[in-house]
């Protein structure tokens, strides 16, 4: 929205849900295979959840100010192949003829449990032209292992040009990354190799661990084609102990990361400055970052920000529910965010000082609408 309140657009989105969706398939739960209660149905029996399917993104779709679409993505999923499990439920049912005549007994269904997961396998982006009836395609098709995890990602435009990216996790290599192996983390990225042309660029991701045995990535590297020269992208200097970094050297940038929530979230993110420096200031990271409770999270000690001369700092807030509520950016604007009470984002927006009025001007950003068909 403009700075009047005006609409500069939309963003619609539609989700699988228990009706049919855009490519004509439906999601609802299936009745139950067998039963000992004779025919009919009951409230009481137990049936298939295909709750899997749904809540899946099946498209977006992006109008201007005039309602005009002009730009749309629609994606498809498909079902992998794991046989269903069947599920016994049973329920006593107890018979009264009379005072001195009851019966027990037992009715049971079966019904099958999916095990099965939804995986995106394609997604097609089109953009139309504003001065023409023309319109621009990309298509992607996704391809996992057998984990399930992201394998491929091969691209394609309305001109012809392909672009291939693929992916290798620590499960590919378990003798190498034995220890995160035997932790149970299989979905550890350590490679992400982009083909497009004859250009073959490769991130490399190195883990390493904490005193108590947590992993991090401490390392993002750069390499091209077959040269030996890399790039750092990315590294890791000082973690606290939940394992988050709290000072990296981003494209050369250093920067302190102050958390909090146990290390659930982000507080501040203070550019050009070491953690050492930060702490000086603000005082030790850990008093932060041990805090699980935000009334006892000290955010009032970030005032002192300005006293790191030469950096610029980022603020997060959050609410007793470890919800995002307020922004502050490096040039002291704030950004704010509202939820309803499902706890669903409806706002976005800011407040302007007027000097002539002793109130603030609230501007909404973007504002989130819910709709849940019947």
């Amino acid at each position: 929205m403009t700075k009047n309140g005006e609409s500069l657009g939309y963003v619609k989105y539609r989700y699988s849900n228990y009706d049919t969706d855009i490519f004509g398939e439906t999601h609802g739960n299936e009745q139950y295979t067998h039963t000992t209660a004779g025919g009919g149905s009951s409230p009481l029996a137990i049936y298939t959840s295909m709750s899997t399917e749904r809540g899946k993104l099946m498209s977006e779709e992006y109008y201007d100010a005039t309602n005009k679409l002009i730009r749309k993505t629609n994606i498809k999923y498909k079902r992998t192949p794991e046989t269903p499990m069947k599920t016994a439920y049973q329920q006593e049912v107890t018979f009264n003829h009379d005072p001195y005549n009851v019966m027990i007994s037992q009715v049971g269904w079966l019904a099958n449990t999916l095990t099965c997961s939804y995986l995106k396998t394609f997604a097609k982006d089109t953009t139309y032209s504003e001065i023409s009836n023309l319109s621009f395609n990309t298509e992607s098709h996704y391809t996992y292992n057998a984990a399930k995890l992201p394998a491929q990602e091969l691209t394609y435009t309305s001109k012809g040009n392909a672009r291939t990216i693929s992916y290798k996790y620590s499960s590919d290599d378990k003798t190498m990354y034995n220890r995160l192996d035997n932790m149970h983390i299989l979905s550890a990225i350590v490679e992400k190799k982009t083909k497009e042309m004859n250009s073959v660029e490769t991130e490399t991701y190195d883990y390493s661990f904490t005193g108590n045995g947590i992993p991090y990535i401490s390392k993002i590297t750069t390499s091209w084609n077959n040269s030996a020269a890399k790039r750092t992208d990315y590294q890791v200097n000082v973690v606290n102990a939940y394992g988050k970094p709290t000072e990296i050297v981003r494209n050369g940038m250093t920067s302190a990361l102050f958390w909090g929530f146990n290390g659930q979230k982000l507080l501040a993110k203070i550019d050009n400055c070491t953690l050492a420096k930060a702490e000086e200031v603000l005082g030790d990271e850990r008093h932060y970052s041990s805090c699980m409770d935000c009334s006892q999270i000290p955010f009032d000690n970030f005032s002192y920000r300005h006293d790191l001369n030469n950096s610029l700092s980022h603020l997060y807030m959050y609410n007793a529910d470890m919800r995002l509520v307020a922004e502050i950016f490096p040039n002291g604007l704030s950004q704010l965010y509202k939820y309803d009470t499902m706890g669903r984002l409806r706002e976005k927006y800011y407040y302007e000082t007027l000097d002539d009025e002793p109130w603030d001007l609230k501007h909404v950003l973007n504002r989130y609408d819910y709709y849940y068909k019947k």
